[in-house]
């Protein structure tokens, strides 16, 4: 028995093709008995997702098919990314939008990194370099709740939510 949600994010007129919308589970709020990370749900769970964009979008509706999408609190969430810089050349983009400073452990050479947005370049003569990155992120926080249900152990309920992006103003 599963409750099954499918995720679309509409973009609306004059949105910039190239923003970035990210959706995720909230692995902070997710969780099971035992602490451990929920990536499946059953009747009676509450969903909690993450919504995280740039500065170009703003999130203008979100409705769903069955039950209530409510939230949009702002919360910060850490993330960790390994990251190889092969090449005075080299630059590399994270996932997310840093709401902060980097921190950086790196394994043998250390780079000087120059940042801009998402992207990450390497310099100085500290060239190949490994390393992971830790920085914080901020996202709108919103929860799923499924309406009343009962299933079988081989039923699955299919939600779906979707979100409606526009241009910031």
């Amino acid at each position: 028995m599963t409750v099954a949600a499918t995720v679309v994010v509409e973009f609306g007129h004059g949105v910039d093709s190239g923003a970035l919308v990210l959706v995720e589970l909230d692995e902070a709020m997710n969780l099971d008995l035992d602490g451990a990370e929920k990536t499946s749900f059953s009747p009676g769970d509450t969903p909690y997702f993450l919504v995280h964009h740039d500065y170009s979008v703003q999130i203008s509706d979100i409705k769903s098919s069955s039950g209530m999408v409510s939230g949009g609190t702002i919360v910060s969430r850490d993330r960790s990314q390994q990251m190889q810089f092969t090449n005075i050349e080299d630059s590399q983009e994270l996932p997310h939008i840093p709401a902060g400073a980097l921190a950086w452990t790196w394994w043998g050479n250390d780079p000087v990194i120059d940042q801009d947005g998402r992207t990450l370049k390497a310099t100085g003569a500290k060239i190949p370099a490994i390393g992971e990155v830790s920085y914080s992120i901020q996202a709108k926080q919103y929860k799923l709740t499924p309406p009343p249900m009962t299933l079988t152990d081989d039923e699955t309920y299919p939600i779906l939510i979707v979100i409606s992006m526009a241009a910031a103003v």
